[in-house]
């Protein structure tokens, strides 16, 4: 195995919103506890928002910052956004020319859709025909999801990762390179990516703690159990998809990651049936993973 290497204070480079002296503060604190150099911040003008425009990220965030660090690309091997910064970017609003395409475009895939859904209809439809009016379908759902820039809204960190790839595609989501499935082409032809977190919280207090508890628990150890709270979705290893992507292969993964914690010596709780914890369910949690609930978060630790 190739040897892997730690990272160093030097290597981490703070992220800060001007107009939020508290975004300063929380930067501050994490530089005297953790000893990152004072000149490893980047102070940027940004809104006092939860959400940055997609074209206040490019020139507001994106562009000043890949600017700041143009001397430090190799060196600067983690971004922290700290308490201030921007959480999440807007999507891209369709011009005037995507416009009228889409607007040419609407009228032909919405008789797509009425013949797919005629054909599947009719019991002795060819099936030839059925599956060359699908992928017509197909096609123009895809050129319409380009065109009106669906699901180009997106998290500011993780569109802080892709820092020095410039332009990419603004369409759902970019394959990350380092993933594991990823081909060695890909890897190859990829520009680099950039770790990236955030120093955030409720309230500066809670941003700050953060640091602090982490500090501690690497002094004392981490005390308390691992909960595990999986679905009970059984997986079959031998059917097509035996890599394991979609819920079965994940929730397996969360079986799995239960059984590895507990060979490495902690106490683990394992909860497989199908809903998630309920409220104050669990106590003495050291580590937790499971399930969503979808915009109905559920305090079960």
């Amino acid at each position: 195995a190739a040897p892997g290497f730690a990272l160093e204070p030097k290597d981490v480079w703070l992220v800060v919103n001007t107009n939020e002296p508290e975004s300063r503060a929380v930067a501050d604190h994490y530089i005297a506890k953790r000893g990152v150099p004072k000149t490893n911040v980047v102070e940027l003008d940004l809104p006092k928002t939860e959400d940055i425009s997609r074209a206040d990220y490019d020139t507001k965030l994106a562009k000043p910052l890949r600017a700041a660090l143009a001397d430090h690309k190799e060196k600067a091997k983690v971004l922290v956004t700290t308490y201030g910064v921007p959480l999440r970017v807007g999507g891209v609003v369709p011009n005037e020319d995507e416009n009228k395409q889409l607007a040419k475009l609407r009228p032909e895939l919405a008789d797509a859709r009425k013949k797919v859904a005629e054909l599947e209809k009719t019991k002795d439809a060819d099936p030839k025909e059925l599956a060359t009016v699908r992928s017509e379908m197909r096609r123009l759902e895809m050129r319409e999801r380009v065109l009106s820039h669906a699901e180009s809204n997106a998290s500011v960190d993780s569109e802080l990762m892709l820092l020095w790839w410039e332009p990419y595609p603004l369409v759902r989501w970019v394959a990350n390179p380092l993933y594991v499935q990823s081909s060695e082409a890909y890897r190859k032809r990829s520009a680099p990516v950039v770790m990236v977190s955030r120093l955030d919280g409720p309230t500066p207090d809670i941003a700050k703690r953060l640091v602090d508890d982490a500090i501690a628990t690497e002094k004392d150890g981490l005390k308390g159990k691992a909960v595990i709270d999986a679905r009970g979705i059984k997986f079959d290893a031998a059917k097509k998809d035996e890599r394991g992507h979609g819920y079965e292969g994940y929730d397996e993964s969360m079986r799995e990651a239960a059984a590895l914690l507990e060979r490495a010596g902690l106490k683990v709780e394992l909860d497989d049936r199908g809903e998630v914890l309920k409220a104050g369910a669990a106590t003495g949690v050291a580590l937790y993973c499971g399930w969503y609930s979808h915009a109905n978060f559920v305090d079960c630790c």
